[in-house]
């Protein structure tokens, strides 16, 4: 069941992060935690997490996020499938995180991938705050 907004904060913003596995999670604590704390400067923020494929797909169904950010190490059949659910579904915000091969095969058009912002893991922290305040200036 989706979290009623009337049960939260003023200006709270729901965010799911999603990888392909809990050891894709605990490599990307730096990046997590610097994107949770770029949106808890403007706003409230509910983040819950989930692992590519079908509890990705039950978690945006259900805790319904404004923006979804996944982590892809390798894209594979899961991330496929959380990725088309979400090209349903275009009022969420998507950023991906991409590893340096999948960074270089979307840059070179030999993969396709629909987002509001694709980055590479390996960006540093100052850089990738600038590129969410660019996606995200309007976070009202």
């Amino acid at each position: 069941m989706p979290v009623s907004l009337w049960l939260l904060p003023p200006k709270t913003k729901k965010i799911l992060l999603i990888a392909n596995s809990e050891v894709e999670f605990q490599e990307l604590a730096g990046k997590f935690d610097h994107i949770c704390k770029f949106f808890a400067e403007s706003c409230s923020i509910l983040v819950e997490s989930a692992i590519a494929g079908r509890y990705a797909d039950l978690s945006i169904f259900t805790f319904a996020p404004n923006v979804v950010v996944i982590f892809i190490k390798e894209y594979d059949e899961h991330t496929a499938n959380t990725l088309n659910f979400l090209s349903s579904i275009p009022e969420r915000k998507t950023i991906l995180l991409v590893d340096d091969l999948i960074e270089k095969a979307v840059d070179d058009g030999l993969l396709t991938l629909s987002a509001h912002l694709i980055v590479g893991k390996m960006l540093p922290a100052g850089q990738l705050r600038s590129r969410l305040q660019s996606v995200f200036a309007n976070r009202a």
